[in-house]
C-alpha cells in the first residue's frame, strides 16, 4: 500500500519528484490492527497532531515526520526534547543500524557544507543522531521517525552558492534513503531508462 501523506502542497510536491509514492491521506483518528505509513510534512498543527497521538498509539504502523517546527513536536508529549541548531554536519548513532533506518547513510549524507538552522530531536526512548537531525522512538504500537534537514534549505542557484550543490544532492539522497528504509514505496526510472537505447537529443555533456 502507498504511504498516506498529510501537511502542505509544495512538500508533497517536493516527495513526488523524488518519486516517493504517496496518496493523500489524514492522521489516524482511531485505533487500527492494520500496519501502515504516514509521512507528516510541515503544515500540521500542534493541535491536529496531539488529537491523534492517542490514536497513533494504538496503530502498529510508521509515521514519519518531516522537517517539523518545535511547536508542532510538543504535541508528541515529554517523551522527546527539541534543540535547535545551526549545524555543518551530523554524525549518526554507532553500532548496527536501529531497524535498518539508517541502511545506506554514511558521514557524506550528513556533512553539510554550509551552516544550517534545525530543530534537532532528541527522544528520551529510541535514538537520534549528534544533533538530532535524525531520530527514532516508539509511541505505544507505533514507530516515529524524524528527519529536520530539509534538501529545499540548500539553494545552490543563489549568487557565490555553487559550494551547496553537492550538499543538495546528499541531503536528497538522505531523505530519500530515510523514506524507502521506513517503508514508503519509491519509485525509479531507472530500469525505463536502461530498457532502450539514448538518442542523440537526449545525450548533453555540456554541463
Amino acid at each position: 500500500l502507498q504511504a498516506k501523506y498529510v501537511g502542505d502542497a509544495p512538500t508533497h510536491d517536493f516527495l513526488a519528484s523524488l518519486c516517493a509514492q504517496l496518496s493523500p491521506g489524514a492522521l489516524p483518528a482511531g485505533p487500527s490492527d492494520q500496519p501502515g505509513t504516514w509521512v507528516i510534512g510541515p503544515g500540521v498543527s500542534r493541535q491536529q497532531i496531539e488529537a491523534s497521538v492517542p490514536a497513533m498509539s494504538q496503530t502498529p504502523g510508521t509515521f514519519v515526520f518531516l522537517f517539523q517546527s518545535p511547536d508542532a513536536l510538543k504535541a508528541l508529549g515529554t517523551g522527546l526534547t527539541v534543540t535547535p541548531a545551526k549545524i555543518v554536519g551530523d554524525a549518526i548513532p554507532q553500532g548496527p543500524s536501529p531497524d535498518n533506518l539508517l541502511a545506506g547513510i554514511g558521514p557524506s549524507e550528513l556533512h553539510l557544507r554550509g551552516r544550517t538552522a534545525i530543530d534537532g530531536v532528541l527522544p528520551a526512548a529510541g535514538w537520534h543522531s549528534t544533533a538530532g537531525a535524525i531520530a527514532q522512538m516508539p509511541l505505544g504500537k507505533a514507530r516515529l521517525v524524524f528527519l529536520q534537514i530539509d534538501p529545499r534549505a540548500f539553494d545552490y542557484t543563489k549568487p557565490s552558492r555553487q559550494y551547496l550543490k553537492l550538499t543538495a544532492n546528499h541531503s536528497r539522497t538522505l531523505l530519500c534513503r530515510v523514506l524507502a528504509n521506513a517503508g514508503i514505496l519509491m519509485d525509479s526510472p531507472l530500469l525505463d531508462l536502461w530498457s532502450r537505447p539514448a538518442s542523440q537529443a537526449e545525450i548533453d555533456l555540456t554541463t
